[in-house]
Formats: structure tokens, sequence, C-alpha cells
């Protein structure tokens, strides 16, 4: 699994979608029984930009790729993350 995030700088704002639906994370096969010589299993992750304004050679933010296996557990990647799991869990 991937999970995709995005850190802008500004006013900018950026979403991710996979084939028109939002989501920042995308499974892709496994390839545990690929055979050999056979491509690895592939996908696109589109992302777009709105607010803020945009000039040539700016730095609109920064995209992280965390990659993790797919097997059902709940990983966490980002502070936001950390944070929401730390509230729910004092509850």
């Amino acid at each position: 699994m991937a999970k995709f995030n995005f850190a802008p700088e500004g006013d900018i704002e950026g979403s991710f979608t996979k084939d028109g639906t939002s989501t920042d994370k995308l499974e892709l096969d496994t390839i545990k029984n690929l055979e050999e010589g056979s491509a690895a299993p592939s996908d696109t992750m589109n992302f777009g930009i709105t607010g803020g304004a945009i000039s040539e050679n700016c730095k609109l933010g920064t995209i992280t790729v965390y990659i993790a296996p797919n097997d059902g557990s709940n990983y966490i990647f980002t502070e936001a993350e950390l944070n929401e799991a730390a509230g729910k869990n004092a509850q």
C-alpha cells in the first residue's frame, strides 16, 4: 500500500485522486506470486492543487509517499495521524 501526503508551501491546497475518487491511499497487487520476468504491479495516482498564486519556478510544497504492507493493520504515517490516534486512545 502507498499513502500520499502533501505539505503545502503558502496558501496552496493539494488533493489526490484515483479514478476520479478522492483518496490518499493506493493499493497494489502483491508481487509475492509474480512469475520471473513479469512486470511488477503498477498504478497511477493523480494530484491537483487549488488556492494561492502559482508562479513559474516556485515551490508548491512537498509530496511524501509512504510504503507499507497491505495487511489490514492501521499504520501511522504522519504527525497528524499520530495526534488523532493518541486522542482516540486517551478517551
